[in-house]
């Protein structure tokens, strides 16, 4: 026999979950921001970022 749907239950863990989703979405969007900021301001300074050369090509578009 299959328990009883908790709808209440449900809609909160859809409730969490979103909450969860859009904190993360705006942590990623953050981070996004830095990074290009980092690449803009290494750019005007014509400088090259720090990274690893098989990381290289991806970095600020090079």
């Amino acid at each position: 026999m299959y328990p009883e749907f908790d709808e209440a239950g449900y809609s909160r863990q859809v409730d969490l979950f979103k909450e969860f989703y859009k904190a993360f979405q705006a942590h990623e969007s953050a981070e996004f921001d830095l990074m290009m900021n980092v690449c803009l301001k290494l750019q005007k300074e014509n400088r090259r970022p720090l990274v690893s050369s098989d990381q290289e090509a991806g970095f600020c578009g090079r």
